[in-house]
């Protein structure tokens, strides 16, 4: 069953990489010979798990992948501030990303808050800074308990992705099987804000 559920978590995430690539190749207006930003935040409790480890390591090998030429960030949810990056996908040195993300993990201290708000908001900053052009992308994957009630979502979540939707960037929620509702609403939520 384990394997299953592994198998099914993989197919999830190929096919929304796919579709938001496919969506980004199929608008016009998105056709640019500017680099787009990819920033992938992580919950690093999702990174306990040895089989989220690997999900995650197979979702940078779609992004080198799928997002061709783009430049890739790395951050935590427990340090949103703090940006490991930029990585070029397709280029020889995207293999420093696996690095990168390696050595995040293994500095990982388990339980950590999670800064879904904080996150969103430096993603946001960082996106605005490098004149980040349409179909920008932050994937965040998360797993951990986080606020998802109506008012913190009203006051905090929503105007985050409708900042986003503006400027015609994408946030894409991925969660491992083992994720919290609240974590799996609130990126539903945030994702279906900006078209993803």
């Amino acid at each position: 069953m384990n394997f299953f559920t592994r198998a099914g978590f993989l197919a999830v995430l190929f096919l929304a990489l796919l579709a938001s690539s496919s969506a980004l190749a199929a608008d016009d207006k998105k056709d640019t010979t500017e680099h787009r930003i990819v920033i992938l935040t992580l919950d690093m409790d999702s990174t306990v798990k040895e089989s989220n480890v690997n999900v995650i390591k197979s979702l940078v090998g779609l992004l080198s992948t799928l997002r061709q030429n783009d430049d890739v960030y790395l951050s935590t949810m427990d340090s949103p501030e703090t940006y490991y990056g930029p990585f070029r996908a397709e280029n020889q040195s995207f293999s420093s990303f696996s690095s990168a993300l390696d050595m995040v993990i293994a500095l990982h201290k388990k339980n950590t808050a999670v800064d879904v708000a904080g996150s969103v908001s430096e993603a946001y900053n960082l996106l605005g800074v490098e004149n980040a052009p349409e179909g920008s992308t932050l994937y965040i994957v998360g797993s951990g308990e986080v606020p998802a009630d109506g008012d913190y979502m009203a006051k905090y979540m929503d105007p985050l992705s409708e900042m986003f939707a503006e400027r015609k960037w994408e946030i894409s929620g991925l969660t491992p099987p083992d994720a919290s509702e609240s974590m799996i609403t609130l990126l539903d939520r945030i994702s279906s804000k900006t078209g993803s």
